[in-house]
This record gives structure tokens, C-alpha cells and sequence, in this order.
């Protein structure tokens, strides 16, 4: 296989997981504070939705909501905007129709021209709910085409392993930023209520509130809250479940670099602590995350050695 194409193949797992993630955070995020005990909160919301995408939260010159909401629904010049996260992931499709399927190119082709033609002005207004919600649909029939429509081949593993490292490195922001949230709004967890309805939102946030419910019997706390997303292996959603099967996948890939045990190992090691990870408290908790997205950051740049020919200054 070409690195070109693998590269491409990695990518466009990365962007079409990307794309759903943000669009989920954004919709369950903004629409809290809808509820009564957020209401005055919708400063912070702002910048809590800007920190997720990447933009610069420094600044203390107050947010204006449209402006917002149009850099990280629809900016071009914003790479972190959903509408360019779309775009790369139709770019890369394109790049690869002689070995994707008709099915892939097709429902990604279709993303993207939803999103290119939608109203902006609407979106901005009233259209939030509306075009998060489909854009996570369409995202959900690619993957499913890509599921369906692909051998078990380098082609589908190169794909799969940017998915898992994509997705975990949204779990792991996600919990990190709303862990921020947390202590900010409920004055350390002073403020039970409001430290509830934020874990409330992070579930919601990574489409396990109901699972979670179940699981402790309908019992929300930090502890349960975290260790669900962290080590439960059985949910798709923890990073436990996530470097199990990404560790499977990069095993399938038939080339084996030099320093290719080395990366396994490495990827047992992260697998290993969020297995076993379990809370104490926040303190703890920040250290294990920072210390994981740290280590997660790093697989994209052994990829890039392994697989993709990539200097390590690259």
C-alpha cells in the first residue's frame, strides 16, 4: 500500500469521528443552559464549547453567542469548525474512491454538501439542533457503510486506528473540560445540584447517560461517572474499549515496522491503566487525564514514523 494512501485512509477516520463529536458536545453543551440553575451561565457555556474545539479562550473580552457559534459551526478559515472537519473528511474520501466503496464516498459526498448549502444565518438562529443532529446521523449511515462495505484489509485497519485514536482523544477532552466545568460551577462540588446536572450533560455528551444509569442504578456520581468512561469495558465509549480494539486493529495492519513491539507495548500500557484506573479524587483525576492525553497525542506522531514515513520533528 502507498503511505499516501494509508495516511489518507488514517485520516478520514480521525475527521469523520471528529465531526460527530463535535456536533454532539456542541448541541448538549449549548442547550444546558437552558435549563433554569445555567440560565445566567451562558458566558461560560461559550467558552467551554470554544476550549473543545481549540479555539483561544484567553481573552477576557466578552463572547458575543452568534459569533461563536458561527466560528466553530461554520468558519472555512477555522480547521476546528465542524464544516471543515467535514470538508477534510470529503477531501481525503475523494482522494481514496479507487479503494474506498461506492456506499462511503457517497454518504460522505452527501455530509458535505448538507453542510455547504445550509443556512448559516439559520443555523446561528434557530438551526443548531437541527444540523447537529444530522450531521451525527449521516456520520452514523458513513460508518455503518464503512463497516459494511469494507474488507478486512490494511485499508480498513489504517481507517479503524485513526477511529480509535480519534475517539479517544474526544473522551478524554471532553472529560477533562467538563471535569474543569465541574469544580468551577459547583464551587468545588459545593454546589451538589449543579455538580450533578454537569456530569448529567458530560453522559449526554458521549451518548451514555441511559447505559450509565442502568449500570449504577440510576446512582450519578463523579466516581461512577469517570469510571464508567474510563474502564468499563464493556461500554463503546470508555477509553478501556477503545485502546482494547485499537490495539486488535493495529495488530491486523500486515506491516510491521522496526519499533513496532514497542508501540504495542506502549498501547498495553494505556489499555492497562484505564483497566484499572479508579478514582480518588480530583487532584488524582486531572493528573491521570492530563497524563493520558499527553500519551494519547503521541500515538498519532509514532503513527506517523511507523506508517507514514513522518519525522518525529514533523
Amino acid at each position: 500500500m502507498l503511505v499516501r494512501v494509508a495516511e489518507n485512509l488514517y485520516w478520514t477516520g480521525r475527521y469523520i469521528k471528529r465531526a460527530m463529536y463535535l456536533s454532539k458536545f456542541l448541541r448538549v453543551q449549548y442547550f444546558s443552559t437552558l435549563d433554569a440553575s445555567m440560565a445566567h451561565n451562558l458566558e461560560f457555556t461559550l467558552r467551554s464549547i470554544q476550549n473543545i474545539f481549540g479555539n483561544d479562550t484567553s481573552s477576557e473580552k466578552k463572547l458575543v453567542e452568534d459569533e461563536v457559534l458561527f466560528e466553530v459551526g461554520f468558519k472555512s478559515d477555522n480547521p476546528s469548525s465542524i464544516f471543515s472537519t467535514i470538508a477534510a473528511a470529503r477531501e481525503n474520501t475523494r482522494a481514496l474512491r479507487h479503494v474506498l466503496s461506492t456506499e462511503i464516498w457517497e454518504s460522505t459526498n452527501m455530509m458535505y454538501h448538507f453542510a455547504r448549502t445550509y443556512n448559516t444565518d439559520y443555523f446561528v438562529e434557530r438551526g443548531l439542533y437541527d444540523f447537529t443532529t444530522k450531521v451525527e446521523e449521516k456520520v452514523k449511515i458513513i460508518r455503518s457503510n464503512i463497516h459494511s462495505t469494507m474488507m478486512r484489509t490494511d485499508e480498513y485497519y489504517f481507517l479503524m486506528l485513526g477511529s480509535w485514536l480519534e475517539e479517544a482523544m474526544q473522551i478524554l477532552r471532553i472529560l477533562k473540560s467538563k471535569l474543569s466545568d465541574t469544580e468551577i460551577l459547583s464551587q468545588n462540588g459545593e454546589n451538589i445540584p449543579i455538580m450533578q446536572y454537569q456530569w448529567t450533560i458530560t453522559l449526554k455528551a458521549l451518548e451514555s447517560f441511559d447505559l450509565h444509569n442502568r449500570y449504577f442504578h440510576n446512582s450519578t456520581s463523579i466516581k461512577s461517572v469517570v469510571e464508567f468512561l474510563i474502564s468499563t469495558y464493556q461500554f463503546p465509549r470508555s477509553l478501556f474499549y477503545n485502546f482494547t480494539h485499537l490495539i486488535r486493529d493495529v495488530k491486523k495492519i500486515s506491516i510491521k515496522p522496526e519499533g513496532f513491539s514497542d508501540f504495542v507495548f506502549m498501547l498495553e500500557k494505556l489499555e492497562s491503566d484505564a483497566k484499572f484506573f479508579k478514582y480518588e479524587d480530583n487532584d488524582q483525576l486531572h493528573e491521570f487525564l492530563d497524563d493520558l492525553i499527553v500519551r494519547v497525542a503521541s500515538i498519532h506522531d509514532i503513527c506517523g514514523q511507523l506508517y507514514f514515513n513522518k519525522s518525529s520533528n514533523s
